[in-house]
């Protein structure tokens, strides 16, 4: 099954999204700040504590209203260079494989969005699955994020 994104579009397709939800939060946020400030002031002192502790539980009940963080910038790893492979999985992992409202399909194409060159070859012959990308994932780290390769790709930098 052909994925409903090419990859080099879903860095575009996540802002737009997550700029549509913010506005979305946003204006929920408006609605109930109307909605409380439009209540008639309630002046019998039990009614004012069940009222109170009313509106107590609605909040906790409601979704968290988010503020909007600096978005991250993940660059594209090719596997031509190992010494890049931390730069990229520290990126990778804040912004995307840690996202717990991201579920692993949706990581997955991420993942895979963000590779290129032999990083990606290496990946490419996985089904688009949950258990795929853990399986991807390990293979890309037993590959690149291995110390040996790690301290060589650094030496050949130095030297």
């Amino acid at each position: 099954m052909e994925p409903p994104f090419k990859p080099e579009e879903f860095d575009g397709e996540f802002e737009i999204t997550e700029e549509y939800r913010e506005k979305v939060l946003l204006w929920q946020f408006r609605a109930k700040k109307i909605s409380e400030f439009s209540k008639p002031r309630v002046t019998s002192p039990s009614l004012q504590t069940t009222l109170s502790q009313s509106q107590d539980e609605h909040f906790r009940n409601s979704d968290n209203i988010r503020i909007k963080v600096p978005k991250y910038h993940i660059t594209r790893f090719y596997g031509d260079d190992a010494s890049k492979w931390l730069t990229f999985w520290n990126s990778f992992e804040t912004s995307v494989h840690n996202n717990e409202s991201l579920n692993k399909v949706d990581k997955f194409n991420y993942l895979k969005a963000h590779l290129g060159g032999s990083a990606l070859n290496t990946v490419e012959g996985f089904p688009i699955s949950a258990k795929a990308y853990d399986e991807a994932v390990e293979l890309l780290k037993n590959r690149f994020a291995n110390p040996e390769i790690l301290i060589q790709a650094h030496m050949n930098k130095i030297l």
